[in-house]
């Protein structure tokens, strides 16, 4: 038998191997590299009884209900009550939530998109309410129970706060002192937005006590 005679016993011998060598870790690669579903929850709004009085008018409630769909307490409360976490938060508003106005009208999408179809419709329903409580939740039967509802978040966002600077005080070296600190931000974010949304509430609700001459 020649060298070359042996040479192809072998490979032919191997062959069956050598594909299998050479084709697993790419069905590997490309089961790794799937991207995830992704599944869509949207929730059409009308922001006040009627058409909007002007084109400015239209432009300010989409442009307030874009920030307080988009704001990160909302969210980050939104998930919180959806069982999950999607870190970073700021990027998951960015590339996942997105509202959208209806031509020159109150009408608004709200829309989230999400790997797990539960959690995508748990969000949207979650900032649907509220912005709608929040843009025509001024009037004189609401504010009070607005109000509260605020105060008492606002109280447990405080609480939050506080038992996170009391772990960054005490344990300065734990390994979860970033995680901690990331969390401390955003809790600090939301308790902003909570303060502004108080704000805005007041200042509404006081306009609308202002006699009309």
């Amino acid at each position: 038998m020649t060298l070359d005679e042996a040479v192809g016993r072998i490979l032919r011998r191997h062959l069956a191997l050598l594909a299998v060598f050479l084709v697993l870790p790419a069905a590997v690669l490309l089961a790794v590299h799937r991207p995830q579903p992704e599944y869509l929850a949207s929730a059409r709004l009308q922001m006040t009884g009627g058409p909007a009085s002007s084109t400015t008018q239209a432009d300010a409630i989409s442009n307030q209900a874009a920030a307080l769909a988009t704001s990160p307490g909302y969210v980050q409360q939104a998930l919180r009550e959806a069982g999950v976490k999607r870190p970073p938060l700021l990027d998951y508003i960015k590339h996942n939530i997105s509202v959208v106005r209806q031509g020159e009208s109150t009408v608004m999408d709200v829309t989230v998109t999400d790997t797990d179809r539960t959690v995508a419709a748990l969000v949207d329903r979650y900032l649907a309410y509220h912005v709608v409580q929040f843009i025509n939740g001024s009037n004189q039967t609401s504010v009070p129970g607005a109000l509260a509802d605020i105060d008492q978040r606002l109280a447990d966002v405080r609480e939050e706060q506080t038992q996170i600077q009391t772990n960054l005080n005490r344990y300065p070296n734990d390994p979860q002192v970033p995680e901690w600190q990331a969390k401390l931000y955003l809790v600090s974010q939301e308790h902003a937005d909570l303060n502004t949304e108080r704000s805005q509430i007041v200042l509404q609700h006081a306009r609308r006590d202002v006699p009309r001459a």
